[in-house]
This record gives structure tokens, sequence and C-alpha cells, in this order.
């Protein structure tokens, strides 16, 4: 059995298991470790969906990050062949005096994202089943949905395999060791895996640790690790 690899995942979730195929698409020899069989009901991305929106307040990072977000979530559903996305559009509703409505118009203004300026009325009148006060504003971001999030991680996997990672479940790391640029991931007894001293891509070990702490939570702190 192969122990050593360019780049150690452990914790194959949603960040994990992305991770993992962009590395292996990029021609990296990647493993991914995880406790339990991704995707699955103990890692924060477990459930149908999660938010995808452009239009945030505060740093330009933000929406500067969703907008690369976006343009790689849709070049992964085109590779799946399958829907990962649903363009449902995201309504935020606030006073007219609203900062926050007023940051939000004004970074979508900066970086092009289409937002609908609505009234209560034209709320109620589009969506029925709302009951405003008359004095309340709405802007619709008609780009922006949600992510079909299990969906998201088992096409990540599948097209990693197709890559060639190797992704083991039922595998939770153990312990890790890094000594002078040898990295050694521990799993159980005489079960050792090893970073690749040839690795001609960038060396990298990530350690990764899903909301729930399904990974051991003896994972080392620091040690120079990313």
């Amino acid at each position: 059995m192969r122990t050593a690899y360019d780049v150690i995942i452990a914790g194959a979730g949603s960040m994990g298991m992305s991770a993992g195929y962009y590395l292996a698409s990029q021609g990296a020899e990647v493993l991914l470790l995880d406790a339990f069989n991704p995707p699955h009901t103990f890692g924060s991305h477990h459930g149908d969906t999660r938010l995808l929106r452009h239009a945030y307040t505060g740093s330009r990072t933000y929406t500067e990050m969703a907008l690369r977000a976006d343009k790689l979530w849709t070049e992964l559903e085109q590779a799946a062949g399958e829907p990962l996305i649903v363009r449902s559009g995201v309504l935020n509703i606030g006073t007219p005096d609203s900062s926050l409505l007023a940051a939000k118009l004004e970074r979508s203004n900066e970086y092009g994202i289409e937002l609908e300026t609505l009234s209560s009325a034209d709320m109620g009148n589009r969506w029925p089943g709302l009951t405003l006060r008359d004095s309340y504003t709405g802007m619709f971001e008609k780009r922006a949905g949600y992510l079909l999030s299990e969906a998201c991680v088992s096409a990540c996997r599948r097209l990693a395999e197709a890559q060639n990672a190797v992704v083991r479940p039922f595998t939770p790391l153990r312990r890790l060791e890094a000594e002078r640029g040898d990295v050694r991931a521990h799993t159980g007894p005489g079960r050792l895996y090893r970073q690749s001293r040839s690795a001609q891509s960038r060396r990298l070990v990530r350690r990764h640790r899903t909301a729930s702490e399904a990974t051991d939570s003896r994972l080392p702190q620091g040690g120079g690790l990313v």
C-alpha cells in the first residue's frame, strides 16, 4: 500500500475535499483522511444548502472572495455535470435609512453586482407570503442563491479521485509529526503516511477540523504546519 504523498489533508469536508480536488488537478499526489465517510452528518458541510451571495459590507475582501468563489463553484458545477448552484436570488429587507443596506448598494455598484431596489408593495406583490411595514425597502440580489452543500462535497470527491487523489474514509488522524521537513501522519497502530520528500508541487499538510470536532482533538498545534 502506498504511504508517501505530496500532500496529506486531514478532514475531507467542504474545505479539505475541495483543496484535495484542486491540488490533484494541478498534478499533486494527494491523500485525504477523514474520521467518517464524506459527505457525512458530522461536519460543518452537513445539510442540504449554504447561502451564496456577493454584496457584503465591511472589508472589500469579502465581496472579492465571494465573486471568486462563485466563479469556482460555477466551474465545479460544469466539471461535475450536475446542478450544484440554485440562483434563487437573495432578498435583504430594512428601513430606508439602514446603513447596512446603503453599504450593500454602494458595494454592489462598485463591483457591478446586479441589485434591484424594491418597495414594501413591490415585495408584497412578488412574494405574497411577506407582510411588511409600508416603510420597509428591499434589495434583491438576482445572481445570488444557494449551494447544494453535500452535493458539492460529493462532486469534489468524485473529481479528486478521477485525478488520482486517494480518499481514506473512517481513518482519523491520531498524531502528526513534523521535523526538519519530514512530516509523518499516524492514523492508528502501525499505520503511517509520509509527506513525500521528492514532491515537485508545493509541499503542504493541511490540518482541518470540522465544526463538530470530528477529527481527533489530539492534533498538535503550530509546528509550522499550514
